[in-house]
């Protein structure tokens, strides 16, 4: 958690945690909180600010620049920022008191992301945490989804966007807890809890197996589907909707979606664009007692069935992996599988139709399938030690690397590496992905990669993509990889970290839309000339002659290993005034220069990112 930017005093419904820290966590260099201000400086009889070091008659304009930058930077508040070094990240939940799982995020306006999560044993509830586009937290401590509502037997939320620019988040609480079932809360955009200080509460059962999907209604409350068994014989399938108020329209347990006998479970859920929902669910009516099969169904907004009373059959066989998607249009396309030979997507209009079914669309049961620009659609799924993605448009037509083809897109590939844990998301025009490879046996590394593709399959980070982190794999390991995109094209991925021993951990870091490390300059950093931790001398080696200058200056920089390269100059305000490179480099050294005829003089900053280290030197433009 956030403890370095605990506030004293801060009243809180749960236990304040330590901040001990473990391996790979970065939180950002104290500052003495006595460092002197401008109003702190003598002021000569005239109200003017003395000069320092030589009289009036004497003074240099250099001397005036220097000391103007001298009383800029005494002034200037501290702030976060995130790390660009591939061996640190920023904490979201580092309590060593604590289990961090399941990380969620969700992307809220003005480059902000939200992230909830779950921290037990001692706490056992769900938290969440907003950080700005600097890294900042918008809370002191991560707040509770109910903190009147805590109970001990709390299991980790689900969450989706409320369609008005907040969250919806669901989670249920077990049989030998004193609030027994499901519930729900509603987050503004602020990280308000619009539901109370307890949540909704909307079913006094737990779901079959732990198994449930929420979405929005589009007006601010949420469809939820989950199973259980209220006779203790065979599970059902149930609808629940929850208003925008947090009502239930239709009282404490919903409607039934499917009544037949036998069992049914395992329910996703996905919005239909009209107001109402589509569900699927794994189903053992007969004829399918002994193999299973699966069926779908529509709901107007009112909980009436639309696909006939029971739903509709699309396929045979018993799978715990499937997910759905609204097409847009009314309907929606069912992915289902979770074979190495290839995995199924069907896609049924808004009447129920049955419009195509395509094989091989991902593999294995893992893979995930997300929307795209209207009339598209994406997969993401490891093979054969690599990651792939591909490109499918609502007719069926897959793109990537060519169209027609059942391959895929390589993402790239870590030489001797199994592929594991992956998470991708869009933002138009782009596909973000998350991906993590571990080379065997144990004791080796495990790296985390980011990469980013447009419409026609191009890798913009590179063969592998930009390398977030790495770390030795002494029998640990990265797991519930989520990403979500800012309004600037920056990826923040958050993962859990699981340690061969000891409590897990929450992490993120976050990637520039150029594929270089960290965040924006905010103009705290950039005063400083960038946080002194994140920068590793040697791995990129930075040079400035002359300086000061007039008008330009030449940059030399050499690199280690071949790299994408961001090279960017700022104003002591923190804003860019120049981008000098931004694009893959071969390994070496390379010349760039700098010409600030169009500037006014004083004092800028260029920072250089490439290959996940960074390096800032000040310039001293001087006309």
């Amino acid at each position: 958690m956030f403890d370095a930017w605990c506030l004293e005093g801060h009243a809180s419904s749960y236990p304040v945690r330590s901040a001990t820290l473990r391996r790979g966590h970065y939180l950002p260099p104290p500052r003495s909180p006595k460092k002197r201000s401008a109003q702190n400086i003598a002021l000569d009889k005239t109200g003017k600010i003395p000069y320092i070091g030589a009289s009036p008659s004497r003074r240099s304009p250099m001397r005036t620049l220097i000391l103007f930058t001298i009383i800029l930077l005494l002034t200037v508040p501290a702030q976060a920022q995130w790390p660009t070094s591939i061996r640190e990240n920023l904490p979201v939940e580092v309590d060593t008191a604590e289990n961090g799982r399941f990380p969620a995020t969700l992307p809220l306006s003005q480059d902000r992301t939200l992230i909830v999560y779950y921290a037990g044993p001692t706490l056992q509830g769900n938290f969440y945490q907003i950080l700005d586009r600097y890294g900042n937290p918008a809370f002191p401590q991560p707040q509770s989804l109910a903190p009147a509502g805590w109970d001990p037997y709390t299991y980790h939320a689900q969450i989706a966007p409320d369609g008005k620019g907040g969250a919806l988040a669901a989670w249920y609480q077990s049989e030998n807890g004193q609030t027994i079932g499901m519930h729900a809360q509603r987050l503004d955009s602020l990280g308000n809890r619009l539901w109370g200080e307890a949540g909704v509460h909307f079913s006094n059962y737990k779901p079959t197996n732990g198994h449930f999907g929420v979405c929005t209604d589009g007006l601010g409350g949420c469809w939820v589907a989950h199973a259980h068994d209220p006779s203790f014989s065979s599970s059902n399938v149930y609808l629940q909707h929850v208003s925008a108020e947090g009502q239930l329209p239709w009282g404490m347990e919903g409607v039934v979606a499917c009544s037949l006998s036998l069992t049914q479970r395992y329910p996703v859920i996905a919005p239909d664009s009209a107001g109402g929902c589509i569900v699927a669910w794994e189903d053992w009516r007969p004829p399918y007692t002994s193999t299973g099969s699966t069926f779908i169904n529509r709901f107007s907004r009112q909980g009436r069935p639309l696909w006939g009373q029971n739903g509709l059959h699309v396929s045979d066989g018993s799978t715990t992996y499937r997910t759905l998607l609204a097409d847009g249009r009314g309907g929606a396309i069912l992915h289902i599988g979770g074979s190495y030979l290839g995995n199924w997507a069907h896609r049924y209009d808004a009447q129920g139709h049955h419009l195509w079914q395509r094989y091989q669309v991902s593999y294995n049961y893992d893979a995930e399938m997300i929307a795209g620009e209207p009339g598209f659609f994406y997969t993401l799924y490891a093979n054969n030690s690599s990651f792939y993605a591909q490109r499918i448009d609502l007719q069926g037509n897959r793109y990537w690397p060519t169209p027609g083809s059942t391959q895929g897109v390589r993402l790239g590939q870590v030489a001797g590496s199994a592929a594991m844990d992956h998470n991708c998301v869009y933002r138009y025009p782009y596909l973000y992905a998350l991906c993590e490879y571990t080379v065997p046996p144990q004791l080796l590394m495990t790296y985390l990669y980011a990469q980013k593709l447009n419409a026609q399959g191009q890798l913009l980070w590179g063969p592998n993509g930009s390398l977030m982190y790495q770390d030795l794999n002494d029998f640990s390991g990265m797991t519930s990889l989520t990403g979500a995109v800012d309004g600037r094209g920056g990826l923040v991925g958050v993962w859990e970290w699981k340690p061969y021993s000891g409590n897990r951990d929450i992490w993120a870091k976050r990637v520039n839309a150029d594929g270089s490390l960290g965040g924006p300059v905010s103009a705290a950093s950039a005063a400083d000339g960038g946080e002194a931790g994140f920068v590793t001398p040697q791995a990129v080696t930075l040079s400035v002659s002359p300086n000061p200058f007039n008008p330009s200056t030449a940059l030399s920089y050499k690199l280690q290993a071949a790299s994408h390269v961001s090279f960017r100059v700022y104003d002591t305000a923190g804003r860019e005034v120049r981008t000098l490179v931004n694009g893959w480099r071969e390994a070496g050294w390379h010349e760039v220069t700098f010409d600030g005829s169009d500037l006014p003089s004083g004092i800028y900053f260029v920072r250089l990112s490439a290959g996940g280290n960074t390096a800032v030197q000040k310039l001293v433009l001087l006309k």
